[in-house]
């Protein structure tokens, strides 16, 4: 025989703090490399006969050092000017000094009247001249005998490398009679020299005529200009074109993909999809497209989904902690939020047990759960203090609370009861 028991009550309800993560993971779309400032460099080597400094004729003539004042000629603003000179390895220490400072001060001025002859910007600027001598060139020893042809290289980095006092270092290695021959040929002779480094800035257009550009004549712009020109608008319609003419023009994956963040940022994920196939057909499997795959899955609740891609695209650290809330691992989270104090952050400390763990953004949702962090510490007062602030940021939090249990020790509160109603 049956009989009816009538309802059983198995639960108030669910609490579902656990659930208000905010989406604000950071989006694979900085991907233009455009840099407002580059600078630009040349280089040349002048070699120097043993003990000697003057700069000789044959290298006065030398390619390298016309193509440094092709460089130097192109009429762009210095950026500095190095001179850095250095001396062989073989007699004293005081000589091979002396000598490397002869031939940093020659080469000083040999360059200086070059560039003066030529009237490049900043010749006369000392300023903008870096004058180094090093003396004898052990790194560059090592470095041209290791990359030689001679036998025994063995032998002769152990002297290098084990023997501190410089000259008995010498005179061990000129005492490797069979070896010293080629050293004296092939290798020393490519250290007695000074190297000249001229930067300078390249010309850049100003960020208002790239943005002007990017709608009117967006073919005038490199495919780096163009994408950044996307960076300096917040009209998404602007931001669309401009990402489509990347894709019209140069066939570039970058176009659809920032196209799809635009979507994902007002939380049209299947429309954010679909534009990332797009991306994909054309640049494959790119890091930027995966990591913005793996948002659209984390939101969407498909949690191991979102895990792969982002195992996949090696996402950044903060992504990888909003998905950690998200799959309820909050130990991991409060791991990389350590002492920040942001929304999620707090969250996650939250969640993790830390009941005094408060937000610092001057938001309706970060009052909403400082009140909870209050109410579970039993700070009823401050509880509905914030409670109020969250409500007149937005509106929505009055019947948020009035039916979240995280409040239900304070629904009979005089105060509570004055917001909610």
């Amino acid at each position: 025989q049956r009989k009816p028991l009538g309802p059983v009550k198995i639960a108030t309800g669910v609490i579902t703090t656990s659930v208000r993560v905010q989406n604000n993971e950071i989006m694979a779309n900085n991907n233009h490399n455009y840099e407002r400032e580059t600078i630009l460099e040349e280089k040349a080597t002048i070699y120097f006969l043993v003990n000697q400094s003057n700069i000789r004729t044959t290298e006065k003539s030398k390619e390298e050092l016309e193509i440094l004042e092709s460089f130097a000629s192109q009429g762009n603003k210095t950026h500095s000017i190095e001179i850095v000179s250095y001396a062989s390895p073989e007699g004293s220490v005081s000589t091979n000094d002396k000598v490397s400072e002869e031939r940093m001060k020659n080469t000083v001025k040999y360059i200086k009247k070059i560039l003066r002859s030529l009237k490049i910007d900043g010749a006369s600027n000392d300023e903008l001249y870096t004058e180094t001598s090093l003396g004898e060139d052990w790194e560059g020893f090592e470095s041209v005998v290791q990359s030689s042809s001679i036998k025994d290289k063995r032998r002769i980095n152990k002297i290098v490398n084990s023997v501190e006092d410089v000259e008995l270092r010498e005179q061990q290695i000129r005492d490797l009679a069979e070896i010293y021959d080629a050293l004296k040929d092939d290798v020393l002779p490519q250290l007695r020299k000074a190297v000249i480094v001229i930067r300078s800035f390249e010309p850049k257009r100003t960020d208002e005529n790239i943005s002007l550009l990017s709608t009117s004549y967006p073919d005038s712009l490199t495919v780096k200009e163009l994408l950044f020109s996307g960076t300096l608008t917040e009209d998404e319609k602007e931001k669309e074109f401009i990402y489509n003419k990347v894709v019209e023009l140069y066939n570039d994956w970058r176009g659809y993909n920032n196209i799809a963040c635009l979507y994902i940022e007002k939380g049209n994920l299947k429309k954010g999809m679909e534009f990332l196939e797009k991306a994909e057909k054309i640049g494959g499997e790119q890091h930027d497209i995966l990591t913005n795959k793996g948002i659209i899955a984390a939101r969407k609740g498909q949690l191991t989904t979102a895990q792969k891609f982002f195992n996949e695209s090696k996402t950044t650290e903060l992504n990888q902690a909003i998905l950690n809330i998200r799959k309820g691992e909050y130990q991991k989270a409060v791991r990389f939020f350590k002492n920040n104090k942001s929304y999620n952050a707090t969250l996650a400390m939250l969640l993790n047990g830390n009941n005094n763990a408060k937000c610092n953004e001057n938001t309706g949702a970060c009052y909403y759960l400082n009140a909870i962090s209050y109410v579970r510490s039993k700070d009823y007062t401050n509880a509905i203090k914030n409670i109020e602030k969250a409500i007149n940021a937005d509106s929505k939090y009055k019947k948020e609370a009035l039916e979240d249990l995280e409040f239900i020790n304070i629904r009979e509160n005089e105060d509570f009861i004055k917001l909610i109603n």
